[in-house]
């Protein structure tokens, strides 16, 4: 997975060496094993024909935007609803670099 150009995860076996713990790979050269890679389907003629983007935001990040807007009463901010933005998503089988401005 790449963010503007960086490559910030890959899930190839080998990749990182750690531990599972519950549903969390945790990274740890010490006391780990290589990460065993990521098993998507076994029938590779199956194609992905969905790709879905979400979000969670807990209780807790209200909580926050609320002290946060009692501690800072000149910033206008809203702590009743929270906004996340997807912008120049790409879905590709190998690297397509980042968007270029004009």
């Amino acid at each position: 997975m790449w963010i503007d150009g960086r490559l910030v995860a890959h899930f190839a076996p080998g990749v990182s060496v750690g531990y599972w713990l519950r549903d969390v790979f945790r990274s740890d050269a010490v006391r780990g094993k290589p990460f065993e890679g990521l098993r998507w389907r076994h029938d590779m003629r199956v194609n992905i024909n969905k790709v879905k983007l979400e979000n969670y935001v807990s209780e807790s990040a209200f909580e926050r935007s609320e002290a946060y807007a009692r501690s800072h009463p000149d910033f206008l901010i809203n702590t009743q609803q929270s906004t996340v933005w997807f912008d120049h998503v790409v879905v590709s089988t190998e690297y397509v670099g980042p968007i270029k401005a004009p």
